[in-house]
């Protein structure tokens, strides 16, 4: 599975209509103890920082497929961004 795959699901499966809390949370549950879906999460969710700085359209087209709806690839990113802390600060408690 490729990373826009794999964001696509984190905002349609984990993300979709909850708070960015309940979906970091359900994130952490199914990757607390594989780390190959810990992994896979990071690097969807890097590789959609990366290229919603550089080009946007698609990032922002699975945030808005999704609860969510931003209207510029910074609203992407800010959002991306802020799953991406919500999951770190889980995930470490998670595992600690």
């Amino acid at each position: 599975m490729n990373w826009y795959e794999t964001l696509t699901d984190i905002f349609a499966g984990y993300v979709n209509q909850q708070t960015l809390e309940e979906g970091a949370d359900q994130m952490v549950f199914v990757s607390s103890d594989n780390p190959e879906y810990h992994n896979r999460f990071l690097e969807a969710i890097d590789k959609g920082l990366e290229l919603t700085e550089a080009e946007g359209l698609s990032v922002k087209e699975i945030v808005n497929k999704s609860g969510y709806r931003v209207a510029t690839p910074e609203e992407a990113s800010d959002l991306l961004r802020e799953l991406r802390r919500l999951y770190l600060e889980r995930f470490e408690r998670a595992v600690s």
